[in-house]
Order: C-alpha cells, then structure tokens, then sequence
C-alpha cells in the first residue's frame, strides 16, 4: 500500500501532515514515498527494537515500527492403523 492512512493520498503527494505507509516488504519513507525494501537491509528492517530508519532514497530519518506475526499449518501423519 502505497497510500497514506490517514488520507488517500498516494504518500509521495499526501498534504495532510500526518503521513504514515504500510507495507509488508519493507519501510515506505513518509517522505519521499520510498519503498526501503527489507529484503535489501541487511538486518535492521527485521529486528523489532528498531525504531527510526534512515530512508535509502532522500536519506531523511523517520519512525519505523517493526510487526512480525507467525503462523502456523499442521497435517495429519499418515500410518498404517488409521
């Protein structure tokens, strides 16, 4: 997602003041409307201490809130009594 939350502007042109991203591959600059890609960070993007990132386009720092959820999937073990 590429819009702000707080509006629907796109982040890059978003004139709220309040500009927040979400995204789940990786850090969307309020900013300049960057996509940091996690993939591309070495670690940081990851751990969820991390609280400001520096933006890899316009190089201004910002707030970043890190979220990891799991999940999990089960089967059955075939045997030869069921």
């Amino acid at each position: 997602m590429d819009q702000c939350l707080n509006c629907v502007d796109h982040v890059k042109n978003c004139t709220c003041g309040n500009t927040e991203g979400y995204s789940k591959t990786g850090a969307i600059c309020p900013y300049c409307g960057y996509l940091n890609r996690a993939d591309n960070d070495e670690i940081t993007l990851y751990e969820e201490s991390t609280d400001t990132y520096i933006c890899g386009e316009c190089n201004v720092e910002f707030i970043v809130r890190v979220s990891i959820t799991h999940s999990w999937s089960t089967s059955k073990i075939n045997t030869e009594e069921e």
